[in-house]
């Protein structure tokens, strides 16, 4: 769940604009992170689910808080808050 919230600081995220192996990383890392994230809602085999359904919808709660704060965050900032945001405003 965190992994969202550490690439969007400001010298990670202007990193991965910058270098495409960061860049190729910090997805790497949104897959390998959504893998684990979805392993207890939906078995990957088939199983038998791990969470059942209510615990499901409870387990997406904080995630979506998450995206929705950094989405606030991002569109509310009076000043751009990552280096290739103000160079295209300059």
């Amino acid at each position: 769940m965190t992994t969202f919230a550490v690439w969007h600081i400001p010298m990670l995220y202007d990193a991965a604009q910058a270098h495409s192996l960061v860049h190729y990383g910090e997805h790497a890392m949104f897959l390998a992170a959504a893998l684990l994230f979805w392993w207890p809602v939906i078995h990957p085999t088939g199983g038998v689910r791990r969470l059942p359904r209510v615990a499901s919808v409870l387990y997406f709660a904080p995630p979506m808080i998450e995206g929705t704060l950094i989405g606030a965050l991002l569109i509310f900032a009076t000043l751009p808050v990552f280096a290739t945001m103000r160079k295209l405003r300059d």
